[in-house]
């Protein structure tokens, strides 16, 4: 985690976390790299679940929460895990790499769909089903069907907008 967090501060780009912050960015530690940064990190890091496990735990630090579904390796995330994880989301940021990264690549990634749009509506992870849904049919993969219609027309404008472009 260490060798982690000294990548984390050796790209650090205070230009990027002042604007992430000014836009309301809800994690209080960030380091302020971008994308490419990230997966050149996840590149030469360790992919292993405790890591992974011990990163997602870190809700306070934006370059953790994002990693962390970089590096878990797909054959052992648990359908149960993930469906936490999709509840554990603070940002479209941060839904958007889990369900690239990492959820879309699972076996179960189909029934986690069903599951995070049929719970009782709690906001990121309704937005992370759709997501995940988004990532499932740009890939061809096996999704279930769901009446987008409730979403479109959703007081959540990030739910409201991801809806309308599916």
């Amino acid at each position: 985690m260490q060798i982690v967090k000294r990548h984390f501060f050796a790209m650090r780009n205070g230009i990027i976390a002042d604007t992430l912050r000014r836009a309301g960015s809800p994690y209080h530690i960030i380091f302020g790299l971008n994308l490419p940064q990230l997966v050149e990190i996840a590149a030469v890091t360790p992919h292993s679940v405790e890591l992974s496990d011990a990163l997602h735990a870190n809700s306070s630090t934006r370059c953790s929460r994002l990693m962390a579904p970089m590096i878990h390796p797909a054959v052992a995330m648990t359908e149960e895990k993930a469906l936490q994880w999709m509840s554990d989301v603070l940002c479209a940021e941060e839904a958007d790499i889990l369900c690239h990264r990492l959820l879309r690549k699972l076996p179960f990634a189909s029934p986690l769909v069903s599951k995070a749009l049929g719970e009782n509506y709690s906001g990121w992870l309704t937005y992370t089903g759709l997501r995940l849904l988004a990532n499932l049919r740009a890939i061809g993969a096996d999704a279930p069907e769901i009446d987008l219609e409730p979403y479109r027309n959703s007081s959540d404008p990030a739910v409201a907008a991801l809806a309308n472009m599916m």
